[in-house]
């Protein structure tokens, strides 16, 4: 966090009486009088490097979305860093979008997980640290393709990462499957075991030149966050209008749904009435039509 051009380092809740954000004040721990025109959304980046080439744009105030909010904890996150988000998730309204952005690697997803549900290590205070409305925007190993990045960007998953990916499987498994996120989260790490693939941010925004050295361009990153999440407003608006929290309680329904339809005659109105799941080859996520 910081101003648009400049971070600076995250105290402990307790040393914060209040935060300036876009020009207005709030008091941290109270409920914010902060609306989504002010601050659209939050963004959690997994390193310094990403966060660095954010705010070399000043993408805090540049984003075509609006003014958001732009917060890292340089790797793993500590104490402090995740604090801050739990507050700031507490404070803002549920209608401000809470998006993460790490490497697709087991890592990066194992960061994700600390950040959304808080530290293995730390089960007794896992809800004062974690931010559960917090929603994985990329990368996504599927997108290796469809954004055309360079095969010598990726490499293979190592026999420990495989082990982290295992664990990070049975940890989700003893959560509630219909948990904002938790299926989603599941079949992106099955994903990345399948192919075998990982690849870091950095490969969204290098691109090598003929004397073989690497230029950075936050600008692309930039525009891969933007039409992310213009992707992902326009399918929350659908959920929304049909009633739906996220994509896992649409899965929950139609699971819903074909118990019934194989135990019990089918119910007319209820077919009448279901929607239909249907992947867009323009866009990576499933998009609703009903």
């Amino acid at each position: 966090m910081g101003s648009d051009t400049s971070a600076c380092h995250i105290p402990t809740c307790e040393d914060i009486s209040q935060l300036d954000v876009v020009g207005n004040t709030f008091v941290l721990l109270s409920q914010s009088n902060l609306s989504k025109s002010q601050v659209s959304f939050v963004l959690v980046v997994e390193k310094e490097t990403v966060f660095s080439a954010l705010r070399e744009i000043q993408f805090s105030r540049s984003s075509v979305h609006g003014h958001n909010i732009i917060l890292t904890g340089k790797g793993y996150p500590d104490i402090a860093t995740r604090d801050l988000l739990n507050h700031l998730a507490n404070v803002i309204p549920e209608n401000v979008p809470f998006i993460g952005l790490v490497d697709s690697d087991p890592h990066g997803l194992r960061i994700f997980l600390t950040y959304k549900f808080g530290s293995e290590n730390m089960q007794q205070e896992k809800l004062q640290m974690a931010c559960p409305r917090l929603k994985l925007m990329g990368l996504r190993n599927a997108e290796f393709d469809l954004l055309c990045i360079p095969p010598n960007q990726a490499l293979s998953i190592t026999k420990k990462e495989k082990t982290i990916c295992k664990k990070m499987i049975q940890r989700l498994d003893l959560m509630d499957r219909s948990a904002f996120g938790v299926k989603e989260l599941k079949d992106e790490i099955k994903q990345m075991v399948t192919y075998d693939r990982k690849f870091e941010i950095e490969a969204l925004y290098s691109a090598p030149t003929p004397n073989g050295e690497t230029v950075f361009s936050g600008q692309v990153l930039g525009e891969y966050i933007d039409s992310k999440l213009t992707i992902w407003l326009k399918q929350q608006a659908i959920l929304d209008e049909a009633g739906f929290e996220d994509m896992s309680s649409i899965l929950s329904y139609c699971e819903h749904f074909e118990n019934y339809t194989s135990n019990s005659a089918t119910d007319s109105t209820l077919v009448d009435n279901f929607l239909v799941l249907s992947n867009s080859q323009d866009e990576d996520d499933f998009i609703l039509e009903q």
